[in-house]
């Protein structure tokens, strides 16, 4: 152990000098809460506006069908087929997965006679074009539909999957030939029921996350996004709270070269009390503007070998980082209220605002992109939309007048370009009435008064167009058809989006958000963990891309903070270029800084310049018992107005900190995991160059 801590520290030493050379409840229709239902081994398929669980149990698979994710709790398991009292398949069904493929149903699963060491895979095949079948064992030229591979060895969690390259594929965890550990092994399918050629192993277990219990890798799901090949898969044993979640990326394009793939994890872990999360697949929501995880998680602690029967199924929302890779972040507790997938909570995700606000009018809903207003009144008619909680990004909407009433003085149309409740929005509106686009808020209760900006000459409201309004932190600016034509500053984080009307009908298109944060947000910790106020965004941040933000007030003793990036990462090198703007008066120790690891609210080390007192100071919160404040003194020389670079290597619980290179401190924090982040108090700084380097 010690050679290998001595072996990282040196490879964080050469890290930090190549950083530095190159500049680098359920409760109503709105929520639910985990788990949704006990099963295992979860697999679902979203297909022509249903989804499609597919398990087995005692040698029987079943299909659940419904029209939501949430709905797959209540939903009536359908037994589509059992297994035979002899044969080759005749015991231990496992992990079946239900594809269409060229519009024939197949269900691809493991068995084995009763005897481990012959486990297979197997297909079955509908008699039907139902996906509830009936199904039977398909004709794949070998007894009972197995699907022949010609090593011969143990076999299990066949998923069947298009590559990059536009070929079909199985993955399957297998062992080597007279046994050994569990490893991933991939082969090129000639049509769905047959294998061509011979199967290549393109992962072993060699990280520490995947030999917790034993060597394991299994429960594989391949995937294309963006043009690149993933596979998610488990590490570590199935019945242990050590199982968890890796990923391999197909670097170059073959599919079938062993080198091709890069191996990174854990991407989701045993956290707080969500323990030993696995068999991760991905489905979209049921307006398709969100991705949804579901993975099945042990119930407690204490089940020891018998956790098999601890399983159940859980589902939260992803993110994907800016490379097209997933980010899952943490397992998302029991009883944690979570807002049901968009599509849920009202026709293609349009209706009542998270606040709870009705809606109001007449409303006609085309898709997630569109609607239409169909009532005039003589108040705002409004619906809502989407993720209450983002900070950064862009409202488009593609707007058409339709008619106008007689009852209201000012009618127009336009759009929430935040809404909070009713006391907190940002508006847009086109009014043909006056010639003008108006913008208009109200904050804490407020009115922040109306702005008016001349319409172009020859506008034609009976035409589409665009009103899109780019929002980062408290700054709104407003475009019209891509012309520029406000900008104003309202003391507004975090909302949805929104359409409104005021005396109109109005058609709506192209209805979208971008998300502007790139990762940059909350904590991922305080979160899956339901402990609300903690772990938030605060401040006034400036977003630079992925590796950089400008933090733009002064706060006084209050941080201010903002997170990125896999809680999960182990042992790492994380970096950052800082730079000192201006200081305020509040406080005693002004300072400026990075979260080396940010894990909760009660777990959390971070590293500070504090110019004022001419230290570098570190501090740790653990268990939710504070460590001291160790401090260390800044150069003589030190020019704060520069960029100076601060490093961490974390290896297990050691956390050495660095300034432009030279250690100034070395901490121990039992400190399993954690984000990293930026944090000040007092002080404006630039960040740029923001790195995490996972060491091997």
């Amino acid at each position: 152990m010690r050679n290998r801590w001595n072996t990282y520290r040196l490879v964080g030493t050469i890290l930090l000098g190549i950083l530095l050379s190159t500049g680098v409840s359920r409760s109503g229709s709105q929520t639910f809460t985990n788990p949704i239902f006990t099963s295992q081994d979860p697999w679902v398929l979203s297909w022509h506006g249903y989804y499609y669980y597919s398990d087995s149990n005692n040698g029987t698979v079943f299909i659940r069908k419904s029209k939501t994710l949430t709905g797959l709790g209540s939903a009536t398991p359908t037994a589509v087929w059992t297994a035979p009292s002899t044969g080759p398949n005749c015991a231990d069904v496992w992990a079946p997965e239900i594809h269409n493929l060229n519009g024939v149903w197949y269900i691809y699963y493991a068995a084995d006679d009763g005897n481990d060491a012959n486990h297979r895979l197997f297909v079955l095949q509908s008699t039907t074009s139902s996906p509830l079948g009936p199904y039977t064992m398909a004709n794949t030229g070998y007894p009972n539909g197995q699907l022949y591979e010609s090593s011969g060895a143990w076999a299990i969690d066949p998923d069947v999957f298009t590559a990059a390259d536009g070929y079909l594929y199985v993955v399957w965890s297998g062992r080597p030939v007279g046994g050994g550990p569990q490893q991933i092994y991939i082969a090129l399918l000639s049509d769905p029921l047959h294998i061509a050629g011979s199967r290549v192993m393109i992962a072993e277990p060699t990280e520490p996350w995947e030999m917790r219990t034993a060597p394991v890798e299994e429960g594989p799901v391949g995937y294309t996004r963006h043009g690149v090949t993933y596979i998610t898969y488990s590490g570590s044993v199935a019945y242990t709270t050590d199982y968890t979640v890796g990923l391999l990326t197909n670097v170059s394009g073959n599919i079938l070269d062993l080198g091709s793939w890069v191996k990174t994890g854990p991407l989701l872990d045993t956290h707080d009390t969500a323990y030993g999360p696995g068999s991760v697949v991905f489905a979209p929501s049921p307006d398709g503007t969100e991705t949804w995880m579901i993975y099945h998680g042990i119930d407690r602690n204490d089940c020891g070998q018998n956790c098999f029967c601890c399983r159940s199924i859980r589902m939260q929302k992803i993110r994907w980082n800016a490379d097209g890779s997933p980010l899952l972040g943490y397992a998302v507790d029991p009883s944690v209220l979570l807002r049901v997938p968009s599509g849920e909570n009202g026709p293609y995700g349009w209706g009542a605002a998270a606040s709870g606000v009705a809606v109001t009018g007449s409303w006609i809903y085309n898709s997630a992109f569109a609607a239409q207003s169909t009532s005039y009144g003589t108040t705002w008619h409004a619906i809502y939309r989407g993720d209450p909680n983002l900070v950064d990004y862009t409202v488009f909407a593609s707007v058409q007048w339709v008619g106008t009433g007689t009852s209201d003085g000012v009618p127009k149309y336009g759009i929430y370009a935040l809404y909070g409740d009713s006391n907190n929005h940002v508006d847009a509106f086109l009014d043909r009435y006056n010639a003008v686009y108006a913008t208009y808020a109200v904050v804490g209760g407020v009115a922040q008064g109306w702005q008016n900006t001349a319409l172009p000459v020859g506008f034609d409201p009976t035409l589409f167009h665009k009103i899109s309004v780019s929002k980062s932190n408290n700054s709104f600016t407003f475009f019209l058809d891509g012309a520029f034509m406000q900008q104003r500053q309202f003391a507004l984080t975090r909302g949805q989006i929104g359409l409104v009307t005021d005396g109109t009908l109005a058609n709506y298109h192209n209805v979208m958000v971008q998300d502007n944060s790139y990762g940059w947000g909350d904590a991922f910790g305080d979160t899956a963990e339901g402990r609300s106020g903690a772990g938030l965004r605060t401040g006034s941040w400036t977003l630079h891309g992925v590796s950089g933000a400008d933090e733009t007030a002064l706060l006084g003793v209050a941080w201010a903070q903002i997170f990125r990036g896999d809680p999960n990462p182990g042992d790492y090198f994380a970096s950052v270029d800082a730079q000192w703007l201006q200081t305020g008066t509040t406080s005693n120790y002004p300072k400026y800084g990075i979260y080396a690891a940010y894990q909760d609210a009660n777990n959390h080390v971070e590293v500070f310049i504090d110019r004022k007192n001419w230290v570098l100071a570190t501090h740790a919160v653990v268990s939710g018992s504070e460590a001291s404040w160790q401090n260390a003194s800044l150069p003589a020389i030190f020019d704060p107005t520069q960029f100076h670079t601060l490093g961490v290597f974390k290896y297990e619980s050691t956390f050495i900190f660095y300034l432009d290179g030279v250690e100034l401190q070395q901490r121990s924090f039992n400190i399993k995991n954690g984000q990293i982040g930026l944090v000040t108090e007092d002080t404006m700084a630039s960040y740029r160059n923001v790195s995490v380097a996972v060491l091997p």
